[in-house]
């Protein structure tokens, strides 16, 4: 047991190559004799051909190692802390949309659509999580899928709930949401930007402290009056409206999935410029 203890000592992934007990003699070396002697010892252990760096690998795998309770334990506390990121990748994909089923379909909630397709794919269920204030799916903290119940004027109020318990920059933070500025077929990635008129992303700008958060918009087309934009954005979409609708989310999850494995610059510079029309074409 000792050995074993003192084995465990060693630099992690560390192992001899052979079957010789080299921590149990020195473990032997450091209980005997004088303190010269017993540095003399390990020193001849050292240097012998059994320790010497001929014999010694780096272990691979950790499954090498005789694996404990404690083991099994730690190793689980470990998986279900966020893991430590390079700096900018994308970690929360917030969908930004109206709780309740009198909003869905409508223009304003297609950030809600996109995330439950990123969800659907990964087979992720949705939770309600009340201390966030939104619903979440996720399987580890490395992505997390969210969609707030506040109401779309007071989104900032959960995204920066996550922001908190999971310690993001606000880099790491996707938003999808609905923009009037683009037609209907067209995505936009940017890295940062102003609120742009909607109020999901001005709630943001404010809890955050910030409005350089990376944000994906998803065109809606504008409203035939300036005095129309309220029904507009809560009214749902056309037969017809809704077909084309349905191919650009497909390119926007495909956009998106970029952004998470590849960076958000990658994704800029594929799906920026692709519209339904231009991927019939191609």
């Amino acid at each position: 047991a000792a050995a074993n203890c003192l084995h465990r000592s060693f630099p992690a992934r560390l192992r001899c190559t052979d079957n010789e007990k080299i921590d149990f003699a020195l473990l032997s070396a450091g209980k005997k004799g004088t303190q010269k002697q017993r540095q003399a010892r390990k020193k001849s252990i050292h240097n012998s051909s059994v320790w010497s760096q001929e014999n010694l690998k780096l272990q691979t795998s950790p499954r090498n190692f005789p694996v404990s309770l404690l083991d099994k334990l730690f190793s689980q506390i470990e998986s279900e802390t966020p893991e430590v990121t390079s700096e900018g990748r994308i970690r929360l994909v917030v969908g930004l949309g109206n709780p309740g089923p009198e909003y869905d379909g409508t223009r304003h909630n297609v950030g809600f659509e996109l995330v439950d397709r990123l969800a659907a794919e990964r087979d992720l269920k949705w939770k309600r999580d009340r201390k966030f204030r939104a619903k979440i799916a996720s399987a580890n903290a490395s992505l997390v899928l969210t969609k707030p119940l506040t109401y779309m004027n007071l989104s900032g109020n959960a995204v920066a709930r996550l922001q908190r318990f999971h310690k993001l920059d606000p880099d790491q933070i996707l938003v999808v949401y609905d923009d009037v500025d683009l037609p209907i077929g067209r995505i936009r990635f940017r890295p940062e930007g102003s609120a742009g008129g909607h109020n999901g992303i001005k709630s943001l700008i404010e809890y955050l402290s910030t409005k350089e958060f990376p944000r994906l918009k998803i065109g809606i087309g504008s409203a035939s009056g300036r005095g129309e934009m309220v029904g507009h954005v809560l009214g749902k979409f056309s037969q017809e409206e809704r077909e084309e609708l349905e191919k650009v989310l497909a390119i926007a999850q495909d956009g998106v999935n970029c952004a998470l494995s590849a960076g958000l610059d990658r994704a800029m510079n594929q799906f920026n410029g692709r519209t339904t029309n231009s991927e019939k074409e191609s």
